[in-house]
């Protein structure tokens, strides 16, 4: 999940639709709240489109974050409505203003929870180095130091990069897909991103290869007003049992790939 977001957490379509209860590991039908009174879920994003996280338009695979939010939907019987603002250094004020009730793919952090209140973790985020075939991923810490990096200029990633990186090794490109063409030619031998945007990278790269995990642990996770208790309850509620069924790793790997689950359990740790 990206810090932009999350650019950073989610077989059948796990939240496209209630399973049926006689199905394997279905959701039971949740305990009356005062949620189906309000009639819709606002979800605040960005115009920014990741379609593998979160399409901004109805449809049959509308990404990871977007499927479970519709699964939560249907299950409390609300219309799902996106509303999108400009930029995400704005997505929180609208939270605040009301103009949405959650917010995906945000990373929890102390200084947010004095604004909002953060739902149970959706994935875990993490920086991890990232490299091609022959040479691969670096390993170690230490390797990485031995590499030229190329990151993306101006995101948190290259922060991370040139506190672990020599300046004198470290390249900024302005686009992603520049990177990775850097990647290609040898002019960098290895780059940094969020494990979010590693999921995503692997789309179009399959052959990126994972290397070492750098910085602490983080969660991603969904945001609403401190106030709506009932709302952070449901929707860890919904989570919790989301999670505890095979259909949270069928999603992952729908999305993400077979390995997707045991990348997860790394950035885990």
């Amino acid at each position: 999940m990206r810090a932009r977001v999350v650019r950073l957490l989610l077989a059948a379509p796990l939240a496209a639709a209630v399973a049926h209860p006689s199905a394997p590991h279905a959701l039971a039908a949740p305990e009356p709240t005062g949620l189906e009174a309000r009639g819709t879920l606002r979800v605040l994003t960005t115009p920014e489109e990741y379609p593998e996280w979160f399409s901004l338009e109805a449809r049959a695979d509308p990404g990871f974050e977007r499927e479970l939010l519709e699964g939560f939907a249907q299950l409390h019987r609300l219309k799902l409505e996106i509303v999108t603002v400009p930029s995400f250094d704005v997505i929180i004020p609208a939270l605040l203003d009301g103009r949405g009730d959650v917010i995906t793919g945000i990373i929890d952090t102390p200084p947010r929870r004095k604004q909002v209140a953060f739902t149970k973790e959706v994935l875990p985020s993490r920086y991890l180095a990232l490299g091609l075939p022959p040479r691969g991923a670096p390993k170690t810490i230490e390797e990485l130091r031995a590499r030229k990096v190329g990151v993306l200029a101006g995101t948190t990633w290259a922060d991370i990069a040139r506190q672990h990186v020599p300046a004198s090794q470290v390249a900024a490109f302005n686009r992603e897909d520049e990177v990775v063409a850097a990647l290609r030619a040898g002019r960098v031998t290895a780059t940094v991103v969020a494990f979010s945007e590693y999921l995503s990278m692997r789309r179009t790269v399959p052959e990126l290869e994972a290397g070492v995990f750098l910085g602490e642990r983080a969660s991603a996770a969904w945001a609403v007003r401190l106030a709506d208790t009932e709302l952070r309850s449901a929707l860890d509620r919904y989570l919790t049992l989301k999670k505890q069924s095979m259909g949270f790793s069928r999603l992952l790997i729908k999305y993400f790939g077979a390995d997707a689950t045991a990348l997860l359990d790394r950035a885990a740790q």
